[in-house]
Formats: structure tokens, sequence, C-alpha cells
């Protein structure tokens, strides 16, 4: 028989107020929707294993790639893995408006894979969501504020 396939993602993304070119600029904004998909990550207590950036320069033109990771749902190594992306296919030389970020090949967050070769490593993303949870939405990557439209993206 043929197995039927079902492709669920985590997904989010900004177009950004102003042109954007420098990767201190693009990193500080890739940290949003990271922390964005990572929180709706660890409400529905799931990892992702693929990750996908779409960067979108003012004149419309798109560049986009994706790449196999090892499963994740943590803020900090969505974003380091998006910005591995963004440069390899963005070499900082035209003017970006738009910034998309998705996590596909999602599972369970409850399995993890333990290796004897990696320490490991301390998880903040459960904190930040129960910090968001206890007071209210923050940004921690409050950074990007010059570069987000905070009225186009409601705290969730």
């Amino acid at each position: 028989g043929s197995a039927s396939v079902c492709v669920i993602t985590m997904k989010n993304g900004t177009t950004t107020i102003k042109d954007i070119s420098s990767r201190e600029e693009v990193k500080k904004v890739i940290y949003f929707p990271a922390q964005k998909v990572s929180s709706r990550m660890i409400k529905h207590k799931v990892k992702g294993s693929c990750i996908y950036v779409r960067l979108k320069g003012s004149d419309l033109k798109s560049v986009r790639k994706s790449s196999k990771i090892f499963p994740t749902n943590e803020v900090k190594e969505i974003a380091t893995h998006a910005m591995e992306l963004c440069d390899l296919i963005y070499k900082y030389n035209f003017p970006l408006r738009s910034i998309r970020l998705k996590m596909s090949n999602l599972s369970s967050a409850n399995v993890t894979q333990l290796s004897m070769f990696d320490s490991p490593k301390k998880d903040i993303s459960d904190t930040i969501v129960d910090i968001n949870k206890k007071y209210g939405k923050i940004f921690l990557a409050s950074d990007n504020a010059n570069f987000i439209n905070n009225s186009s993206h409601p705290q969730e």
C-alpha cells in the first residue's frame, strides 16, 4: 500500500519597517521569529529537525534554504541554525525587508536521544515560556525593536 504523509510545520516571519543589510541587523531580527516558533513548539511539546529560512529583498526577490538539524525547540539553537543558513544564501550585499523561518519534521519533545559524546546543555526555552505565562509576553530579543513593527505582531 501507499503511505500517506502529513507535513506539520511551525513557522513565523516578519517584514521589517526599514531595509536591513548587515549581519548584526539580520541576527537581531532572526531572534523574533525564532522565539515565536520556539514558544509554539514548546507549547505543543514538539521539536523540529528541519529548518527553513527565506529572505526577501526590498525588490521582492527572495533567497531560501533549508537544512536538517538535530531535533530542537530551543530558541538559541533555532536562531543559530537560521543564521548559518542566512550566511550560506545571503552575502549582505542587498537590502532585506522580510525574514521567514519554518521548522518541520516535528517529533515529540518527550523523546531525547542521548549521545556519549555530547555534554548536556541547559535549555532556557522552557524558562522563557514560564516567565511569559507568569508576567505576560516579553521578547528577550528586544534589540530588534528598531526593525519590528510590533502592532502587526500582537502578543500571542
